[in-house]
């Protein structure tokens, strides 16, 4: 009785390690989730903004004419010109505004670069439109102005600032990072003559006097 006994503990044993062998061959990990995203937003938007003081040269190399800026402020605007004797007929400031843009298309697809701005209001109402801008495609690293990329589109070369403006549009396949300079400023007439851009409309002397503000916004769409 005794060895029949044996008998069936070795039997079962064996059966349960050979249930666990057949087991083992068969386990698995189970559903694991494996994920990719494309970005929704495939634009990304570098810039930078300075404030240049026309009075003084804009040699890069003149530190003084540049001053890093996070807003736009003209402050008072002045009549006499630079020479400190002649009167400009208007109202103009002697600073303008270089805003720099960097655009990446990760998904190479063609972008255009907006300037849009309801215009200047205060105390005499809104501002005529002689807040103008103007894009060039610009070297950083040369500090100068160069041929934009073939295939691609600035905008007019000057135009105001209180209206929805195209700055820039990129080549149909994007290939690379352009830095884009556009200079927003209240000019006075050029020496030459004639407007200083395209739609300039001159503060006159008899606007009424105090503070004048708005908000401008960049905008890249594809």
């Amino acid at each position: 009785m005794k060895k029949l006994t044996s008998l069936l503990v070795v039997l079962t044993m064996v059966f349960m390690v050979g249930h666990l062998v057949c087991e083992a061959a068969s386990v698995n990990t189970g559903p694991i989730t494996v994920k990719a995203n494309i970005p929704t937003n495939s634009l990304q938007l570098s810039w930078g903004l300075s404030r240049v003081d026309s009075f003084i040269s804009e040699d890069g190399s003149n530190k003084a004419a540049w001053t890093d800026a996070t807003a736009m402020d003209f402050g008072d605007l002045k009549t006499i010109l630079k020479d400190g004797k002649t009167n400009a007929g208007l109202w103009f400031s002697q600073y303008f505004y270089a805003m720099f843009f960097g655009v990446t298309s990760t998904s190479g697809t063609q972008y255009t670069i907006t300037s849009q701005s309801a215009g200047l209001t205060g105390p005499g109402g809104k501002l005529p439109k002689a807040w103008g801008v103007k894009a060039n495609c610009f070297d950083t690293t040369a500090n100068a102005f160069i041929v934009c990329p073939e295939g691609t589109a600035l905008g007019m070369g000057g135009t105001p600032a209180d209206a929805t403006a195209v700055l820039y549009k990129s080549a149909a396949v994007p290939t690379k990072t352009v830095t884009i300079r556009a200079d927003y400023g209240i000019p006075s007439f050029p020496s030459g003559g004639g407007a200083p851009f395209t739609g300039h409309a001159p503060i006159p002397l008899t606007q009424k006097g105090g503070l004048y503000q708005g908000t401008v916004t960049i905008t890249v769409t594809d």
